[in-house]
Protein backbone atom coordinates (compact mmCIF):
# COMPACT_ATOMS: atom_id res chain seq x y z
CA UNK A 1 0.00 0.00 0.00
CA UNK A 2 1.43 3.36 -0.98
CA UNK A 3 2.06 5.87 1.73
CA UNK A 4 -0.33 8.77 1.70
CA UNK A 5 1.13 12.18 1.08
CA UNK A 6 0.51 14.25 4.18
CA UNK A 7 2.79 17.26 4.22
CA UNK A 8 2.29 21.02 4.11
CA UNK A 9 -1.43 20.70 4.45
CA UNK A 10 -2.25 22.80 7.50
CA UNK A 11 -4.15 26.02 7.04
CA UNK A 12 -3.45 28.96 9.31
CA UNK A 13 -5.58 28.93 12.43
CA UNK A 14 -8.93 30.64 12.06
CA UNK A 15 -10.64 32.59 14.81
CA UNK A 16 -14.07 32.02 16.34
CA UNK A 17 -14.33 28.29 15.85
CA UNK A 18 -17.69 26.60 16.07
CA UNK A 19 -17.46 23.42 18.11
CA UNK A 20 -15.24 21.13 20.14
CA UNK A 21 -15.12 18.41 17.52
CA UNK A 22 -13.37 17.03 14.49
CA UNK A 23 -14.99 16.89 11.07
CA UNK A 24 -13.19 14.84 8.45
CA UNK A 25 -14.67 15.38 5.00
CA UNK A 26 -13.47 13.73 1.76
CA UNK A 27 -13.81 16.54 -0.75
CA UNK A 28 -15.26 17.93 2.43
CA UNK A 29 -17.48 20.74 3.50
CA UNK A 30 -16.00 24.10 4.44
CA UNK A 31 -16.84 24.85 8.08
CA UNK A 32 -19.48 27.47 8.64
CA UNK A 33 -18.27 30.94 9.64
CA UNK A 34 -17.89 31.00 13.41
CA UNK A 35 -19.75 33.57 15.43
CA UNK A 36 -17.83 35.84 17.78
CA UNK A 37 -19.88 35.32 20.92
CA UNK A 38 -19.15 34.54 24.58
CA UNK A 39 -15.78 34.36 26.36
CA UNK A 40 -13.69 36.78 24.29
CA UNK A 41 -10.69 36.02 26.54
CA UNK A 42 -10.37 32.46 25.21
CA UNK A 43 -8.19 31.57 22.23
CA UNK A 44 -10.53 30.18 19.59
CA UNK A 45 -8.60 28.37 16.91
CA UNK A 46 -9.82 26.28 14.02
CA UNK A 47 -7.32 24.15 12.10
CA UNK A 48 -8.13 23.12 8.54
CA UNK A 49 -6.01 20.40 6.94
CA UNK A 50 -6.34 18.35 3.79
CA UNK A 51 -4.88 14.91 3.10
CA UNK A 52 -4.38 13.91 -0.53
CA UNK A 53 -3.60 10.46 -1.98
CA UNK A 54 -0.12 9.79 -3.33
CA UNK A 55 0.23 11.08 -6.87
CA UNK A 56 -2.98 13.12 -6.78
CA UNK A 57 -2.84 16.40 -8.74
CA UNK A 58 -4.54 18.89 -6.46
CA UNK A 59 -4.10 21.67 -9.02
CA UNK A 60 -6.83 20.27 -11.26
CA UNK A 61 -9.37 20.72 -8.44
CA UNK A 62 -7.92 23.89 -6.95
CA UNK A 63 -11.20 25.76 -7.40
CA UNK A 64 -13.00 23.11 -5.34
CA UNK A 65 -10.40 22.04 -2.76
CA UNK A 66 -8.00 24.97 -2.66
CA UNK A 67 -4.28 24.32 -2.21
CA UNK A 68 -2.26 22.38 0.37
CA UNK A 69 -1.32 25.61 2.12
CA UNK A 70 -4.84 27.06 1.89
CA UNK A 71 -7.44 24.25 1.75
CA UNK A 72 -11.07 25.21 1.07
CA UNK A 73 -14.19 23.53 -0.29
CA UNK A 74 -16.39 25.18 -2.92
CA UNK A 75 -18.15 22.11 -4.30
CA UNK A 76 -21.87 21.60 -4.82
CA UNK A 77 -23.87 20.33 -1.87
CA UNK A 78 -26.43 17.53 -2.10
CA UNK A 79 -29.45 19.79 -1.65
CA UNK A 80 -28.59 21.89 -4.69
CA UNK A 81 -27.63 18.82 -6.71
CA UNK A 82 -30.95 17.03 -5.97
CA UNK A 83 -29.30 14.06 -4.29
CA UNK A 84 -30.13 12.19 -1.12
CA UNK A 85 -28.26 12.66 2.14
CA UNK A 86 -27.92 9.86 4.71
CA UNK A 87 -27.26 10.77 8.33
CA UNK A 88 -26.09 7.80 10.43
CA UNK A 89 -25.78 7.53 14.21
CA UNK A 90 -24.66 4.69 16.51
CA UNK A 91 -27.86 4.53 18.59
CA UNK A 92 -31.57 4.31 17.82
CA UNK A 93 -32.31 6.93 20.47
CA UNK A 94 -29.82 9.33 18.89
CA UNK A 95 -31.32 8.67 15.45
CA UNK A 96 -34.79 9.49 16.79
CA UNK A 97 -33.49 12.68 18.39
CA UNK A 98 -31.71 13.77 15.21
CA UNK A 99 -34.83 13.00 13.17
CA UNK A 100 -36.90 15.31 15.39
CA UNK A 101 -34.31 18.08 15.16
CA UNK A 102 -33.98 17.88 11.37
CA UNK A 103 -37.76 17.64 10.90
CA UNK A 104 -38.10 21.03 12.60
CA UNK A 105 -35.81 22.59 9.97
CA UNK A 106 -36.62 20.58 6.84
CA UNK A 107 -39.83 19.09 5.56
CA UNK A 108 -38.40 16.14 3.60
CA UNK A 109 -36.79 13.99 6.34
CA UNK A 110 -37.12 10.22 6.81
CA UNK A 111 -36.18 7.80 9.56
CA UNK A 112 -34.97 4.19 9.25
CA UNK A 113 -34.08 2.12 12.32
CA UNK A 114 -34.64 -1.49 13.22
CA UNK A 115 -37.95 -0.55 14.85
CA UNK A 116 -39.37 2.33 12.82
CA UNK A 117 -39.41 3.39 9.16
CA UNK A 118 -40.82 6.82 8.28
CA UNK A 119 -40.74 8.36 4.81
CA UNK A 120 -38.10 6.00 3.34
CA UNK A 121 -38.12 7.98 0.06
CA UNK A 122 -37.24 11.30 1.70
CA UNK A 123 -34.29 13.37 0.51
CA UNK A 124 -32.66 13.30 3.97
CA UNK A 125 -32.63 9.88 5.65
CA UNK A 126 -31.66 9.40 9.30
CA UNK A 127 -30.66 5.83 10.19
CA UNK A 128 -28.41 3.70 12.33
CA UNK A 129 -25.08 2.62 10.85
CA UNK A 130 -26.21 -1.02 10.84
CA UNK A 131 -29.09 -0.11 8.50
CA UNK A 132 -26.67 1.59 6.11
CA UNK A 133 -24.40 -1.47 6.05
CA UNK A 134 -27.37 -3.74 5.34
CA UNK A 135 -28.39 -1.49 2.42
CA UNK A 136 -24.85 -1.71 1.01
CA UNK A 137 -24.83 -5.50 1.35
CA UNK A 138 -28.04 -6.01 -0.59
CA UNK A 139 -27.25 -3.36 -3.21
CA UNK A 140 -30.19 -1.09 -2.37
CA UNK A 141 -31.36 1.25 -5.12
CA UNK A 142 -31.39 4.09 -2.58
CA UNK A 143 -27.57 4.10 -2.50
CA UNK A 144 -27.49 5.04 -6.20
CA UNK A 145 -29.33 8.29 -5.38
CA UNK A 146 -27.11 9.24 -2.41
CA UNK A 147 -24.65 12.09 -2.77
CA UNK A 148 -23.50 12.47 0.83
CA UNK A 149 -23.27 10.23 3.91
CA UNK A 150 -22.74 11.77 7.36
CA UNK A 151 -21.24 9.51 10.03
CA UNK A 152 -21.95 10.96 13.46
CA UNK A 153 -19.91 9.76 16.46
CA UNK A 154 -17.34 8.13 14.17
CA UNK A 155 -15.19 7.26 17.22
CA UNK A 156 -17.60 4.34 17.77
CA UNK A 157 -15.45 2.62 15.16
CA UNK A 158 -13.09 1.58 17.96
CA UNK A 159 -15.88 -0.29 19.76
CA UNK A 160 -14.79 -3.93 20.04
CA UNK A 161 -18.21 -5.36 19.21
CA UNK A 162 -19.73 -2.87 16.74
CA UNK A 163 -16.78 -0.92 15.35
CA UNK A 164 -16.53 -3.19 12.33
CA UNK A 165 -19.93 -1.88 11.15
CA UNK A 166 -18.53 1.60 10.53
CA UNK A 167 -15.36 0.28 8.92
CA UNK A 168 -17.22 -1.99 6.49
CA UNK A 169 -19.70 0.75 5.58
CA UNK A 170 -16.87 3.12 4.67
CA UNK A 171 -15.11 0.44 2.61
CA UNK A 172 -18.31 -0.54 0.74
CA UNK A 173 -19.48 3.01 -0.09
CA UNK A 174 -18.90 3.95 -3.74
CA UNK A 175 -16.07 6.49 -4.26
CA UNK A 176 -18.51 8.91 -5.90
CA UNK A 177 -20.37 9.38 -2.59
CA UNK A 178 -18.86 12.09 -0.41
CA UNK A 179 -18.63 11.51 3.33
CA UNK A 180 -18.61 13.65 6.47
CA UNK A 181 -17.24 12.26 9.74
CA UNK A 182 -18.12 13.91 13.06
CA UNK A 183 -16.42 13.26 16.39
CA UNK A 184 -15.52 15.16 19.54
CA UNK A 185 -13.11 12.52 20.88
CA UNK A 186 -10.61 11.62 18.16
CA UNK A 187 -6.97 12.61 18.62
CA UNK A 188 -5.68 11.04 15.37
CA UNK A 189 -8.09 12.59 12.88
CA UNK A 190 -5.27 13.21 10.40
CA UNK A 191 -4.36 9.52 10.29
CA UNK A 192 -8.02 8.67 9.76
CA UNK A 193 -8.20 11.17 6.89
CA UNK A 194 -5.12 9.61 5.30
CA UNK A 195 -6.89 6.24 5.29
CA UNK A 196 -10.01 7.74 3.71
CA UNK A 197 -8.15 9.48 0.89
CA UNK A 198 -6.03 6.39 0.30
CA UNK A 199 -9.16 4.22 0.18
CA UNK A 200 -11.32 6.39 -2.08
CA UNK A 201 -8.51 8.17 -3.96
CA UNK A 202 -9.74 11.69 -3.29
CA UNK A 203 -8.77 14.54 -0.94
CA UNK A 204 -10.06 14.43 2.62
CA UNK A 205 -10.37 17.64 4.63
CA UNK A 206 -9.91 17.78 8.40
CA UNK A 207 -11.39 20.66 10.39
CA UNK A 208 -10.50 20.65 14.08
CA UNK A 209 -11.12 22.98 17.00
CA UNK A 210 -10.70 22.65 20.75
CA UNK A 211 -13.12 25.50 21.48
CA UNK A 212 -16.34 24.73 23.37
CA UNK A 213 -19.28 27.07 22.69
CA UNK A 214 -20.61 26.05 26.12
CA UNK A 215 -17.83 26.23 28.74
CA UNK A 216 -17.26 23.15 30.90
CA UNK A 217 -16.45 23.10 34.60
CA UNK A 218 -15.15 20.07 36.52
CA UNK A 219 -16.02 19.76 40.22
CA UNK A 220 -14.85 17.13 42.71
CA UNK A 221 -16.97 16.01 45.64
CA UNK A 222 -15.19 14.14 48.49
CA UNK A 223 -17.35 11.32 49.85
CA UNK A 224 -17.78 11.95 53.57
CA UNK A 225 -16.54 15.50 53.19
CA UNK A 226 -18.25 18.79 52.56
CA UNK A 227 -18.74 21.01 49.54
CA UNK A 228 -17.85 20.91 45.85
CA UNK A 229 -14.36 21.87 44.72
CA UNK A 230 -13.85 23.44 41.31
CA UNK A 231 -10.71 21.81 39.88
CA UNK A 232 -11.05 22.98 36.25
CA UNK A 233 -12.70 26.31 35.51
CA UNK A 234 -14.56 27.41 32.38
CA UNK A 235 -11.27 28.60 30.84
CA UNK A 236 -9.80 25.10 31.04
CA UNK A 237 -7.37 26.06 33.83
CA UNK A 238 -6.58 23.59 36.62
CA UNK A 239 -7.19 25.12 40.05
CA UNK A 240 -4.40 23.81 42.26
CA UNK A 241 -5.55 25.88 45.24
CA UNK A 242 -8.94 24.17 45.24
CA UNK A 243 -7.32 20.76 44.79
CA UNK A 244 -5.18 21.29 47.89
CA UNK A 245 -8.29 22.27 49.85
CA UNK A 246 -9.92 19.08 48.63
CA UNK A 247 -6.97 17.02 49.90
CA UNK A 248 -7.22 18.71 53.29
CA UNK A 249 -10.77 17.44 53.74
CA UNK A 250 -9.49 13.86 53.72
CA UNK A 251 -6.82 14.69 56.30
CA UNK A 252 -9.48 16.11 58.62
CA UNK A 253 -11.69 13.03 58.39
CA UNK A 254 -11.18 10.65 61.38
CA UNK A 255 -11.29 7.60 59.13
CA UNK A 256 -12.35 6.48 55.72
CA UNK A 257 -16.01 5.82 55.10
CA UNK A 258 -17.53 2.80 56.80
CA UNK A 259 -19.95 0.87 54.68
CA UNK A 260 -18.96 2.38 51.40
CA UNK A 261 -21.94 2.55 49.08
CA UNK A 262 -22.13 1.92 45.38
CA UNK A 263 -19.32 -0.60 45.02
CA UNK A 264 -16.04 -1.77 46.48
CA UNK A 265 -12.42 -0.99 45.62
CA UNK A 266 -12.78 -2.72 42.27
CA UNK A 267 -15.54 -0.39 41.05
CA UNK A 268 -13.74 2.01 38.73
CA UNK A 269 -16.10 4.31 36.87
CA UNK A 270 -15.73 5.70 33.38
CA UNK A 271 -14.04 9.07 33.47
CA UNK A 272 -14.49 12.06 31.21
CA UNK A 273 -12.91 11.54 27.77
CA UNK A 274 -12.65 7.81 28.27
CA UNK A 275 -10.01 7.54 30.99
CA UNK A 276 -10.08 5.12 33.89
CA UNK A 277 -9.47 5.70 37.56
CA UNK A 278 -6.02 4.89 38.87
CA UNK A 279 -5.11 3.15 42.11
CA UNK A 280 -7.89 1.99 44.42
CA UNK A 281 -10.00 5.16 44.21
CA UNK A 282 -13.69 4.64 43.54
CA UNK A 283 -14.69 7.17 40.92
CA UNK A 284 -18.34 7.89 40.29
CA UNK A 285 -19.43 10.33 37.65
CA UNK A 286 -22.83 12.02 37.78
CA UNK A 287 -22.68 13.15 34.18
CA UNK A 288 -21.77 10.03 32.17
CA UNK A 289 -19.91 11.91 29.47
CA UNK A 290 -18.61 15.31 30.48
CA UNK A 291 -18.36 16.28 26.83
CA UNK A 292 -22.17 16.23 26.63
CA UNK A 293 -22.58 18.50 29.65
CA UNK A 294 -24.16 21.77 28.59
CA UNK A 295 -26.30 22.33 25.51
CA UNK A 296 -25.34 25.03 23.05
CA UNK A 297 -27.88 27.83 23.04
CA UNK A 298 -29.63 26.49 26.16
CA UNK A 299 -27.07 26.36 28.98
CA UNK A 300 -24.52 28.96 29.99
CA UNK A 301 -22.11 26.25 31.12
CA UNK A 302 -21.74 22.48 31.48
CA UNK A 303 -20.94 20.93 34.84
CA UNK A 304 -19.22 17.62 35.50
CA UNK A 305 -19.00 16.26 39.07
CA UNK A 306 -16.54 13.53 40.06
CA UNK A 307 -16.93 11.76 43.41
CA UNK A 308 -13.83 10.34 45.11
CA UNK A 309 -13.42 8.57 48.44
CA UNK A 310 -9.69 8.92 49.11
CA UNK A 311 -6.74 11.12 48.32
CA UNK A 312 -5.52 11.23 44.74
CA UNK A 313 -2.31 12.49 43.24
CA UNK A 314 -2.64 15.79 41.40
CA UNK A 315 -1.21 14.23 38.24
CA UNK A 316 -3.94 11.55 38.28
CA UNK A 317 -6.84 13.98 38.53
CA UNK A 318 -5.21 16.25 35.92
CA UNK A 319 -4.91 13.35 33.50
CA UNK A 320 -8.58 12.49 34.01
CA UNK A 321 -10.02 15.94 33.44
CA UNK A 322 -7.46 17.48 31.08
CA UNK A 323 -6.00 14.44 29.30
CA UNK A 324 -6.31 14.01 25.57
CA UNK A 325 -8.81 11.50 24.19
CA UNK A 326 -7.45 8.13 23.16
CA UNK A 327 -6.62 7.71 19.46
CA UNK A 328 -8.96 5.81 17.18
CA UNK A 329 -7.57 2.26 16.91
CA UNK A 330 -9.27 -0.12 14.53
CA UNK A 331 -11.03 -3.16 16.00
CA UNK A 332 -11.74 -4.66 12.59
CA UNK A 333 -12.38 -8.39 12.38
CA UNK A 334 -13.73 -10.56 9.60
CA UNK A 335 -16.87 -12.11 11.09
CA UNK A 336 -19.01 -14.98 9.78
CA UNK A 337 -21.77 -12.42 9.17
CA UNK A 338 -19.49 -10.44 6.87
CA UNK A 339 -18.27 -13.49 4.97
CA UNK A 340 -21.81 -14.85 4.40
CA UNK A 341 -23.03 -11.47 3.17
CA UNK A 342 -20.07 -11.10 0.85
CA UNK A 343 -20.85 -14.48 -0.66
CA UNK A 344 -24.63 -14.20 -0.94
CA UNK A 345 -25.69 -10.54 -0.91
CA UNK A 346 -22.87 -8.29 -2.09
CA UNK A 347 -23.36 -9.42 -5.70
CA UNK A 348 -19.70 -10.37 -6.06
CA UNK A 349 -18.55 -6.75 -5.85
CA UNK A 350 -16.23 -7.36 -2.93
CA UNK A 351 -14.16 -10.24 -1.59
CA UNK A 352 -12.91 -10.94 1.92
CA UNK A 353 -9.38 -10.10 0.77
CA UNK A 354 -10.57 -6.74 -0.55
CA UNK A 355 -12.21 -5.86 2.76
CA UNK A 356 -9.16 -6.84 4.79
CA UNK A 357 -6.71 -5.04 2.51
CA UNK A 358 -8.71 -1.80 2.61
CA UNK A 359 -9.57 -1.83 6.31
CA UNK A 360 -8.34 0.84 8.70
CA UNK A 361 -6.73 -1.96 10.71
CA UNK A 362 -4.53 -2.95 7.76
CA UNK A 363 -3.73 0.70 7.04
CA UNK A 364 -2.56 1.30 10.63
CA UNK A 365 -0.60 -1.96 10.61
CA UNK A 366 1.29 -1.08 7.42
CA UNK A 367 1.87 2.48 8.56
CA UNK A 368 3.45 1.24 11.80
CA UNK A 369 5.71 -1.30 10.06
CA UNK A 370 8.71 1.04 9.45
CA UNK A 371 8.79 2.01 13.13
CA UNK A 372 8.53 -1.65 14.21
CA UNK A 373 11.37 -2.63 11.85
CA UNK A 374 13.47 0.22 13.24
CA UNK A 375 12.87 -0.97 16.82
CA UNK A 376 13.77 -4.56 15.92
CA UNK A 377 16.99 -3.40 14.24
CA UNK A 378 17.87 -1.30 17.28
CA UNK A 379 17.29 -4.23 19.66
CA UNK A 380 19.35 -6.56 17.47
CA UNK A 381 22.22 -4.05 17.51
CA UNK A 382 22.02 -3.85 21.30
CA UNK A 383 21.99 -7.65 21.57
CA UNK A 384 25.11 -7.92 19.40
CA UNK A 385 27.00 -5.66 21.82
CA UNK A 386 26.17 -7.73 24.92
CA UNK A 387 29.05 -9.60 26.61
CA UNK A 388 28.66 -13.33 25.93
CA UNK A 389 31.92 -14.54 27.46
CA UNK A 390 30.19 -16.86 29.98
CA UNK A 391 27.69 -18.26 27.51
CA UNK A 392 29.54 -21.57 27.00
CA UNK A 393 29.82 -22.18 30.75
CA UNK A 394 26.14 -21.52 31.23
CA UNK A 395 25.26 -23.85 28.35
CA UNK A 396 27.36 -26.62 29.90
CA UNK A 397 25.78 -26.02 33.30
CA UNK A 398 22.33 -26.23 31.76
CA UNK A 399 23.27 -29.54 30.10
CA UNK A 400 24.51 -30.94 33.42
CA UNK A 401 21.28 -29.98 35.15
CA UNK A 402 19.32 -31.85 32.49
CA UNK A 403 21.60 -34.87 32.85
CA UNK A 404 21.05 -34.90 36.61
CA UNK A 405 17.31 -34.76 36.11
CA UNK A 406 17.42 -37.74 33.73
CA UNK A 407 19.63 -39.69 36.15
CA UNK A 408 17.24 -39.08 39.03
CA UNK A 409 14.38 -40.44 36.91
CA UNK A 410 16.34 -43.60 36.12
CA UNK A 411 17.21 -44.11 39.78
CA UNK A 412 13.59 -43.76 40.81
CA UNK A 413 12.46 -46.23 38.15
CA UNK A 414 14.95 -48.79 39.50
CA UNK A 415 13.91 -48.22 43.10
CA UNK A 416 10.25 -48.95 42.49
CA UNK A 417 10.86 -52.23 40.64
CA UNK A 418 9.60 -55.08 42.86
CA UNK A 419 12.14 -57.66 41.75
CA UNK A 420 14.97 -55.20 42.44
CA UNK A 421 13.81 -54.53 45.99
CA UNK A 422 13.61 -58.26 46.83
CA UNK A 423 17.30 -58.72 46.01
CA UNK A 424 18.28 -56.29 48.78
CA UNK A 425 16.33 -58.16 51.49
CA UNK A 426 19.03 -60.78 52.37
CA UNK A 427 20.77 -61.49 55.74
CA UNK A 428 24.17 -59.80 56.19
CA UNK A 429 23.80 -57.43 53.25
CA UNK A 430 23.83 -54.31 55.41
CA UNK A 431 27.16 -55.06 57.15
CA UNK A 432 28.89 -56.16 53.96
CA UNK A 433 27.40 -53.29 52.01
CA UNK A 434 28.70 -50.61 54.34
CA UNK A 435 32.28 -51.81 54.03
CA UNK A 436 32.15 -51.96 50.22
CA UNK A 437 30.34 -48.60 50.06
CA UNK A 438 33.03 -46.89 52.13
CA UNK A 439 35.68 -48.13 49.72
CA UNK A 440 33.78 -46.94 46.68
CA UNK A 441 32.99 -43.60 48.30
CA UNK A 442 36.67 -42.89 48.75
CA UNK A 443 37.32 -43.52 45.04
CA UNK A 444 34.32 -41.49 43.94
CA UNK A 445 35.26 -38.55 46.13
CA UNK A 446 38.57 -38.34 44.31
CA UNK A 447 36.88 -38.49 40.89
CA UNK A 448 34.28 -35.89 41.78
CA UNK A 449 37.01 -33.49 42.77
CA UNK A 450 37.99 -33.18 39.09
CA UNK A 451 34.41 -33.07 37.76
CA UNK A 452 33.53 -30.02 35.58
CA UNK A 453 30.85 -28.93 38.04
CA UNK A 454 33.40 -28.78 40.84
CA UNK A 455 35.74 -26.81 38.63
CA UNK A 456 32.95 -24.39 37.65
CA UNK A 457 32.14 -23.87 41.31
CA UNK A 458 35.79 -23.07 42.03
CA UNK A 459 35.88 -20.65 39.07
CA UNK A 460 32.72 -18.85 40.24
CA UNK A 461 34.20 -18.55 43.74
CA UNK A 462 37.39 -17.07 42.30
CA UNK A 463 35.56 -14.30 40.39
CA UNK A 464 33.20 -13.55 43.27
CA UNK A 465 29.98 -14.77 41.60
CA UNK A 466 28.26 -15.94 44.79
CA UNK A 467 24.94 -16.88 43.18
CA UNK A 468 26.63 -18.89 40.43
CA UNK A 469 28.94 -20.53 42.98
CA UNK A 470 25.95 -21.66 45.04
CA UNK A 471 24.19 -23.07 41.98
CA UNK A 472 27.24 -25.03 40.84
CA UNK A 473 27.82 -26.28 44.38
CA UNK A 474 24.22 -27.41 44.71
CA UNK A 475 24.38 -29.21 41.35
CA UNK A 476 27.67 -30.88 42.30
CA UNK A 477 26.26 -32.11 45.61
CA UNK A 478 23.10 -33.37 43.91
CA UNK A 479 25.20 -35.28 41.38
CA UNK A 480 27.35 -36.75 44.16
CA UNK A 481 24.33 -38.01 46.09
CA UNK A 482 22.79 -39.51 42.97
CA UNK A 483 25.95 -41.39 42.00
CA UNK A 484 26.45 -42.70 45.56
CA UNK A 485 22.91 -43.91 45.80
CA UNK A 486 23.04 -45.54 42.37
CA UNK A 487 26.16 -47.47 43.38
CA UNK A 488 24.54 -48.62 46.60
CA UNK A 489 21.79 -50.34 44.63
CA UNK A 490 24.27 -52.74 43.02
CA UNK A 491 26.20 -53.78 46.14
Amino acid sequence: MEEVENSSKRKAAELDSEDNSTAAVPDGQQPLPCSATKRPNLARSCIHEVAVPNGYDLAKDEVVNGTLSNPVFNGEMAKTDKQKVIYTSPLKALSNQKYRELSQEFSDVGLMTGDVTLQPNATCLVMTTEILRAMLYRGSEVIKEVGWVIFDEIHYMKDRERGVVWEESIVFLPPAIKMVFLSATMSNATEFAEWICNLHKQPCHVVYTDFRPTPLQHYVFPIGGFGLYLVVDENGQFREDNFLKLQDTFAKQPSQLDGRKGGGPKANGRIAKGGNASGTSDIYIIVKMSGRAGHRGKDKRGICVIMIDEKMEMSVIKDMVLGKPAPLISTFRLSYYTILNLLSRAEGQFTAEHVIQNSFHQFQYEKALPEVVQKITSLENEASLLDSSGENDLAEYHKLVLDISELEKKIMSEMIRRERALLYLVPGRLDMGIEVLEQKLEVLEQKLGSHPLHMLKAAAEAVGEVNLENKFGSASESLRRGIMFANSLYL
